[in-house]
């Protein structure tokens, strides 16, 4: 069974990787972006098979998240965050500056 892969963040950086990963691999990608356009324009691509505006049901849906928003935004939303995550679901980020981020998954 493929994994889902969701991106948090359907941007340059978010909206390549989901890009990549439809185009070259076997997982299902879904995605979260602040604005309903942009989900939908993302689905209307094929790039994502499901798009939300709400981060709880792309943590839910996905074995795999990515968090692929500017750095602070990315430490700010994972404490938010961080009780929805399951064991084995694996979190990582595309950030460039990651000492925000890498603090906020341990203090969490």
């Amino acid at each position: 069974m493929s994994k889902t892969v969701g991106i948090i963040g359907l941007g340059l950086l978010g909206g390549s990787l989901a890009k990549a990963l439809k185009e070259y691999t076997e997982y299902e990608v879904v995605g979260y972006a602040r604005r309903q356009e942009v989900c939908d324009a993302a689905i209307q691509d094929g790039v994502v098979k499901a798009a939300w505006t709400e981060v709880e049901p792309l943590i839910k849906n996905s074995d795999i998240i990515v968090f692929s928003l500017p750095p602070d935004t990315n430490a700010r939303l994972f404490t938010e965050t961080a009780h929805l995550f399951r064991p084995g679901q694996v979190v990582t980020d595309v950030s460039s500056a990651k000492e925000n981020f890498v603090r906020a998954v341990y203090e969490s």
